[in-house]
């Protein structure tokens, strides 16, 4: 008993990091997935509402469409249909269906059919959490196979990068159906494709570990159906692995792993497909037109191939690669761009016609700067293919450097088929970068882990690549929380504002006042470089900090509709948590002041016409919000 319950602890310890890790990375994850409340926000049940129509024994959804959006002309114009539609889903024979696949719904229908309400925030939580250990797993098992000689600290700080770097928080501070979909998807691909490589590393056949990840990827395929053709890259990569520099004799062996290997995704496309059947009448359905979407998009009024075109690679590749952020002096400092703020390479890549570029984003290398070490993997990686190679390894090395190159590549295929589907959608977005962001790091991992283990060099220079690389993982954690901050849905402004509050004060060391996020068009004036606020005929909330109490002067330039009357006067509304004033205003520049409290202030603007008799087109009021000036009272 004795002798059992010491090898019981041995065997913990051996395994501490990884139930260390999956702890703090679920605590961090639900920091971001509650905005800190840790308790839900908003919560939506798109998984749950399919869950129940599979409890039932059909494919749509439980709740039925609005009739009021069903008598609609065109139930699919986004602006007629916006009161009554469920944002995002798809509708066909006057049914609701999800366009996201169906295997979380799987999970979620015994939870339906005891009518526990299972939110996607706790799926996204869960899977971001899980996928947290696999990364962990993984970057352990590159380490005992290829580096032993790496620190447990650095090793410690891998994990802990690719658990905690954008764009897995920013996703988490909108925790939805689409960040559930994506972040089960990787999951299971994820995890397939570690056991994968421990099915057939060092020539081996394990037939159980094969089955295992025949049935992870079927199932990623299955919770994210664009992961398809990453799948079968990794399908075709194990298959040519079990048949690699075998001899005849063994190749039946091979086979039964190929077998093993395919059974269950043939199994799970066959499933995919026969959802498609039973909800739209035909296997390669998936009802991307059929979706109620926002905005001014219409799907299904789109020309043929302007949805899913090679012409959005590139812009898309710049998106979400190389797109610069906006860098503000009041937190979180850092600021996604849309796809209209910047010109894609001095003009050399065009924006075409159909694109959506209503969505923020921010380049990869600008996010996680730890991926510059990324492009070198993959010169190191073609390098090696091509009988080059750092350092001067010896024989006994040899092999261990191939092993590493050709895991290099293999990851470099598989990213670039799992992000292909997305760069040639008609928009991008940072959520469609966590399809490729761990493969992509861990090239640069593998790179950097390289580097800093080479011999026969200058010690120097090996100390110096390896403070860049802890200097480069910490900034890229520490970016990826100020992202989560400014991520486009205002997570934590909205939900607890207390939070966001308290760290722009403890952050703010202007002596003028700054505005602080808006949902507002911001207009950039070419000349001056001075940006604006644009409201139009709308009412617009605009946050303002300032250092301290006081009055804040504010100039505007109002351009009223061209059917108003000429001398005409408005009455602008600013409304704030102590005071509502109406003043009156005309065409022109004019001068105001608001009052302000020392710290976070918020004010509601709004335009109301003093002649409603006459039907004048839009009103716009210009606030210029970058030359404020602050009078202490």
């Amino acid at each position: 008993m004795i002798a059992m319950g010491l090898a019981s602890i041995v065997q913990f310890r051996r395994y501490a990091w990884l139930v260390i890790l999956v702890v703090v990375a679920g605590a961090w994850n639900a920091f971001f997935a509650t905005a800190g409340t840790f308790r839900a926000v908003q919560p939506s049940y798109y998984y749950h509402e399919l869950a129940q129509g599979f409890a039932d024994g059909h494919a749509y959804l439980r709740m039925e469409p609005n009739p009021a959006l069903l008598a609609l002309h065109d139930p699919y114009d986004p602006l007629a249909n916006k009161p009554y539609r469920l944002h995002d889903a798809i509708l066909f024979n006057q049914r609701y269906y999800l366009q996201w696949g169906p295997v979380p719904a799987l999970f979620l229908t015994p939870f339906a059919m005891m009518h526990v309400n299972v939110p996607d925030a706790f799926l996204t939580w869960l899977f971001f959490t899980a996928l947290a250990g696999v990364w962990g797993c993984a970057v352990a098992a590159m380490r005992t196979a290829y580096f032993p000689g790496v620190s447990r600290g650095t090793t410690a700080l891998v994990m802990i990068l690719g658990a905690a770097a954008h764009p897995f928080p920013y996703m988490l501070a909108r925790p939805s159906i689409y960040e559930a979909s994506i972040a089960g998807g990787q999951f299971f691909v994820m995890l397939g494709l570690l056991l994968g490589w421990l099915a057939v590393r060092d020539g081996q056949r394990r037939l159980g570990l094969l089955l295992l990840t025949g049935l992870c990827l079927a199932l990623g395929a299955g919770t994210r159906v664009s992961l398809t053709p990453a799948v079968g890259v990794i399908c075709i990569i194990l298959t040519v692995a079990l048949f690699w520099r075998q001899p005849r004799s063994r190749w039946r062996g091979a086979v039964v792993g190929m077998f093993l290997l395919g059974l269950p995704v043939a199994v799970g496309q066959g499933l995919l497909a026969y959802y498609n059947y039973a909800r739209f009448g035909s296997i390669s359905e998936v009802g991307v037109k059929y979706i109620l979407v926002g905005g001014a998009m219409a799907l299904w009024k789109y020309p043929p191939g302007t949805i899913f075109s090679w012409q959005y690679i590139l812009p898309n590749l710049w998106s979400h690669l190389f797109r610069a952020p906006v860098i503000e002096a009041m937190f979180p400092f850092l600021h996604m761009q849309r796809g209209t703020d910047t010109t894609p390479w001095l003009g050399l890549i065009q924006w075409p016609r159909y694109m959506d570029k209503g969505h923020w984003t921010t380049g990869l290398f600008f996010a996680t700067p730890f991926l510059i070490f990324m492009p070198a993997g993959v010169l190191w990686a073609l390098k090696r293919a091509c009988g080059a190679g750092i350092g001067s390894p010896s024989d006994a090395a040899e092999e261990q450097n191939r092993s590493l190159h050709k895991i290099a590549l293999c990851l470099i295929a598989i990213a670039g088929t799992a992000g292909l589907p997305a760069l040639c959608l008609l928009g991008a977005t940072p959520r469609y970068e966590a399809d490729v962001f761990l493969p992509l790091l861990m090239v640069a991992v593998l790179f950097w882990w390289r580097v800093i283990s080479l011999t026969g060099v200058r010690p120097r220079i090996v100390t110096f690549a390896r403070f860049i690389g802890k200097m480069l993982a910490l900034v890229s954690i520490l970016f990826a929380f100020l992202y989560a901050f400014s991520a486009e849905f205002r997570h934590f402004r909205r939900h607890n504002p207390t939070l966001y509050a308290w760290l722009v004060e403890r952050t703010y060391v202007l002596s003028t006042p700054r505005m602080g996020e808006v949902e507002l068009p911001i207009i950039q004036d070419p000349q001056s470089d001075r940006q604006f606020i644009r409201l139009a005929n709308q009412a617009g909330e605009i946050p303002i900090f300032s250092p301290r109490a006081g009055t804040i002067i504010l100039q505007a330039a109002f351009v009223p509709g061209k059917d108003a009357p000429t001398g005409s006067t408005w009455q602008m509304t600013i409304a704030s948590d102590e005071r509502t004033e109406v003043l009156e205003i005309h065409a022109g520049v004019t001068e105001f002041s608001l009052q302000a409290k020392a710290g976070m202030n918020s004010y509601m603007f709004s335009v109301v016409d003093t002649f409603p008799e006459v039907s004048s087109t839009a009103n716009i009021l210009m606030l210029n919000v970058q030359e404020m000036r602050l009078v202490t009272n």
